[in-house]
């Protein structure tokens, strides 16, 4: 009676260990996902000339994520603005060479040691809606010409999901060397146009992708929320991207 007992709880304890093994851990289709996203992302920053005459970024105003692989891509206004008026380091004349930066692989994990390449953009040629708080703009060269990876692009879903579908953001608040990944809800969409995520947004992440499990993007961090709303990420939907997309590949048509 003794043995037959004792075999039992064995088989019990093994199988009620059996969740939280690497397989079962890895089975989450969101990690996945969050994997594939990181391609499609990448700090903005400011270059400044070292005393030794080595180039190197400023800190960061925000993130982009790409909507082509020959480099036009999203962001939140105000992250342009700030560029513009030299908020990113003081200058008054503001940054002289805005860029986004891209890992030639990957983004680096558990390491600061990668090769990057640096794709300059004009912030003057940028489309901004500073009322919707979105920005599209190009690189001057294309960043798939060089890397050793694909550039991932954004695809939009217009659904409005029900309150507590899971979603995620990818952007880059504390440095320009790894992106960092939230997960949260839909909390309520407060318009057509604006999304709130019952996860806070840190500075940083603003102009960063919100998407689902599947990929999708559903809309962009413009701000965290303030006062009673702190804890909370403030997004803009992909019905106004969208929409805000179409005109402003027409206002960033050669004429």
């Amino acid at each position: 009676m003794c043995r037959r007992f004792q075999t039992l709880v064995c088989v019990v304890a093994v199988l009620s260990g059996a969740p939280t093994t690497r397989a079962a851990i890895g089975q989450d289709p969101f990690l996945d996902t969050i994997r594939t996203m990181k391609r499609s992302v990448a700090p903005i920053a400011c270059m400044e000339a070292a005393d030794a005459g080595v180039r190197r970024p400023s800190r960061i105003a925000g993130t982009a994520f790409f909507t082509t692989a020959e480099g036009e891509f999203l962001t939140a206004a105000h992250v342009i603005s700030d560029i513009v008026r030299g908020a990113l380091n003081a200058a008054p004349a503001g940054c002289a060479a805005p860029v986004v930066y891209l890992p030639v692989t990957e983004w680096p994990s558990g390491t600061n040691e990668f090769n990057a390449r640096w794709y300059a953009f004009d912030s003057n040629r940028c489309v901004l809606n500073k009322a919707q708080d979105l920005a599209l703009c190009v690189t001057r060269n294309s960043p798939s010409a060089d890397l050793q990876r694909t550039i991932g692009t954004a695809s939009f879903d217009n659904t409005t999901h029900p309150d507590g579908t899971a979603v995620a953001f990818t952007g880059f608040p504390l440095n320009a060397i790894q992106p960092m990944t939230a997960r949260g809800h839909v909390a309520m969409y407060s318009s057509r146009d604006e999304l709130i995520v019952d996860q806070s947004a840190w500075p940083g992440v603003s102009g960063c992708p919100v998407y689902l499990v599947d990929g999708r993007v559903v809309g962009m961090v413009i701000q965290r929320g303030t006062g009673d709303g702190t804890g909370r990420a403030i997004v803009r939907t992909s019905v106004a991207i969208q929409q805000f997309m179409a005109t402003a590949r027409e206002a960033m048509k050669p004429k």
